[in-house]
């Protein structure tokens, strides 16, 4: 009879053991799948071709996740406002359909904040594309830095506890060369004289519309947060509670049989 006893309580504990055991592992693994460390690259590309003053062109934030899954980014980009001056920013083809904040573009600092997110119930993105485009005017010759503001930029990813994932941040230089210096620029073409013997009334010089340059913001808007999407898997409570049932079933049948 002691003998019976001392092989079902062995068994019971080689049962309770195992179950534990394999909980751990499958919440292991799950932690494994849903989490990963930081990743993420973020960089700006200019132009290939020389930029004169006065020209317009587009530069492209590009994104790089890694192993994240990105569902939002805030970004704040930095600029010479003397040589640069920043006409629009507008969401391109890696986060879509997107959520935005913004764009407030400040070309008197030299600065532009803009938020770009998943709407609720979207897929967090894994991989690399065009995160965003500016479009930028040559304001005046020199060089600028396209840099990103590393205490103002992050992206938000699944399962990373609402940390910051970026890793890495790549700026660009802008070089910006005169208009009219040099053998680079094309000449003008000569003014088609007018003929003399019917003189026309000169027209009186009409006002000519500029940008109104807005208020600097007082505080910078925040991203809105982005809920976790909570683990899925087997519940560790629940697994050990079946285990200690399974003992006290199997107990009752060894003390009453």
């Amino acid at each position: 009879m002691k003998t019976k006893y001392a092989v079902a309580l062995i068994s019971i504990l080689i049962l309770v053991g195992g179950i534990v055991l394999g909980a751990v592992l499958i919440r292991s693994q799950v932690g494994k799948r849903g989490k990963a460390a930081p990743s993420t690259s973020l960089s700006i590309t200019g132009p290939l071709q020389t930029i004169y003053q006065g020209q317009e062109f587009t530069s492209t934030i590009n994104i790089a996740t890694g192993e994240n899954y990105v569902a939002g980014t805030e970004l704040l980009i930095r600029f010479d406002p003397s040589v640069l001056e920043v006409i629009s920013i507008t969401p391109s083809s890696f986060l879509v359909p997107a959520d935005t904040v913004g764009p407030v573009i400040d070309n008197q600092a030299g600065t532009v904040y803009f938020v770009i997110l998943l709407p609720p119930g979207v897929e967090p993105k894994q991989g690399s594309g065009e995160l965003a485009s500016m479009k930028i005017k040559a304001k005046s010759p020199g060089t600028s830095q396209l840099s990103f503001d590393s205490g103002g930029t992050l992206a938000v990813a699944l399962h990373e506890g609402g940390q910051n994932v970026i890793q890495n941040l790549s700026p660009t230089t802008i070089t910006v060369a005169s208009s009219t210096g040099g053998g680079d620029t094309k000449p003008s073409p000569s003014p088609t004289p007018e003929p003399t013997d019917t003189p026309t009334p000169s027209p009186t010089a009409s006002p000519t519309s500029a940008l109104s340059s807005s208020a600097s913001p007082t505080s910078s808007p925040t991203i809105p947060p982005i809920s976790e999407i909570p683990d899925t898997g087997v519940s560790l409570p629940t697994i050990v509670g079946f285990g200690v049932g399974l003992m006290l079933i199997v107990g009752s049948f060894v003390l009453f049989y």
